[in-house]
């Protein structure tokens, strides 16, 4: 749920605290987006009222290996991934040497 600057929440029951997990909660509070240590994206909706309780966590997708945590925007609808870029192999070329001379000989 929203927390007013310097307040702090403890953990939801059903979604323990593990450090190294980055968590975000919707605008509305009602649900919360995170990636686990093996990088996947995760959505979990809560249960607001006197006490917050999660529901059972929906895999979203998988992120790839050694990429950043998403950023994901105030209505959990839109994430932004980083994606490793390929590594392609540069292609092979010949070169010339003495290239002058051949010009001689025509």
């Amino acid at each position: 749920m929203p927390l007013s600057t310097g307040e702090r929440l403890g953990p939801v029951q059903g979604i323990g605290w593990v450090p190294g997990i980055r968590r975000q909660w919707r605008d509305d509070g009602k649900q919360i987006v995170y990636v686990d240590l093996k990088g996947v994206l995760w959505a979990v909706d809560l249960d607001t009222g006197s006490t917050i309780q999660a529901r059972t966590p929906r895999q979203l997708f998988q992120i790839s290996a050694g990429s950043n945590a998403p950023a994901v925007s105030a209505d959990l609808k839109h994430f932004l991934i980083p994606v490793p870029v390929e590594q392609k192999v540069p292609q092979a070329f010949t070169m010339k040497l003495n290239w002058t001379s051949a010009l001689k000989t025509r």
